[in-house]
């Protein structure tokens, strides 16, 4: 909750989606690591949104016991499949229900909710996004590119990053078309190798067109900056400002 809110009109919120490490602590800033920027979510509290920040499956609070040798997200993939499951469409759902929470809060214009994430924060922007249009405005970092590319690289993807069967039917920019028109910015690394800068342009280019038969180009930007697997922020946080309207108090909306 950002300071001076209590008692204003609704305002603008975000639902804001760490990526893998510890947990929604990070993107809050109770927990540090090596990633620049990574308390994003309280970047945004103090730039006076209203912000939910919760722990994904096995991640935070929400991780059992598990022996080092054994990967979370991969030992949850083989037991959510046995038992008929997929652990992407778990944590869909799961911030769905997080965007319930948020337009049922008194200081929160439904109208005015945005999604941010980094890496598999921005797996779960992307695909969130896609199905819920409660979703006013996204910022994907460090993920929007091509499955078919990430699926090149050794150690790149996750038990709770895949979707059954996808490779060659479903890509990004599918996703992306899915989002359009509303406002998304996505945010690539140049040193970026999980998800390469190269791929992610032309993925963008191609989601662009989308944007582009609705009337709306204008809603979709690429920051591309110089920099590694990480959150930017340059460009976010006037772009949400700009399509929400501004976080505090009533605004312009999502649509001005």
């Amino acid at each position: 909750m950002p300071e001076g809110r209590e008692g204003a009109p609704p305002g603008a919120a975000v639902l804001a989606c760490h990526g893998h490490g510890p947990g929604k602590s990070q993107a809050v800033g109770l927990e540090h690591t090596d990633m620049p920027n990574a308390d994003y979510a309280l970047q945004l509290a103090r730039r006076g949104y209203i912000v939910l920040a919760p722990d994904l499956r096995c991640f935070g609070e929400r991780l059992d016991w598990n022996p080092e040798d054994h990967y979370a997200c991969d030992t949850n993939l083989v037991h959510a499949a046995m038992a008929g499951w997929n652990p992407l469409a778990q944590n869909v759902w799961d911030l769905r229900r997080c965007l319930d929470v948020l337009e049922q809060h008194p200081l929160v214009d439904p109208t005015r909710m945005g999604m941010v994430g980094i890496s598999y924060g921005g797996t779960v922007t992307l695909f969130t996004a896609a199905v819920d249009s409660r979703v006013a405005a996204s910022v994907v970092s460090g993920y929007f590119s091509s499955w078919a590319e990430s699926h090149k690289m050794p150690w790149n993807m996750c038990g709770s990053q895949i979707m059954f069967g996808m490779l060659g039917r479903l890509e990004h920019e599918d996703l992306g078309a899915l989002v359009a028109p509303r406002p998304m910015l996505v945010e690539t690394g140049t040193e970026d190798m999980l998800f390469p800068v190269a791929a992610a342009t032309e993925s963008v280019r191609r989601t662009r067109l989308v944007y582009g038969s609705h009337g709306a180009a204008e809603r979709l930007a690429h920051d591309v900056f110089e920099g590694g697997h990480q959150w930017h922020g340059t460009e976010a946080l006037p772009f949400l400002d700009r399509w929400l309207g501004h976080a505090g108090g009533s605004g312009s909306g999502p649509d001005s």
